[in-house]
């Protein structure tokens, strides 16, 4: 765990007093699949087939 822990807090780049750490990349990676993935079940939702020989 401290592995993970010690590879999650390398920073990757330093300007000024900001960092850019390797969480918050996963941060953001994690937020944009999210988003895409309830977009693409709203989407199915939405424009989803409404065929009324399905039940025949």
């Amino acid at each position: 765990m401290q592995l993970l822990n010690e590879f999650l807090e390398f920073e990757l780049l330093s300007i000024g007093s900001y960092s850019l750490k390797i969480s918050t990349l996963v941060l953001v990676l994690v937020i944009i699949l999210f988003t895409k993935m309830i977009l693409w079940v709203i989407k199915k939702s939405i424009f989803r087939r409404k065929n009324p020989d399905r039940f025949r």
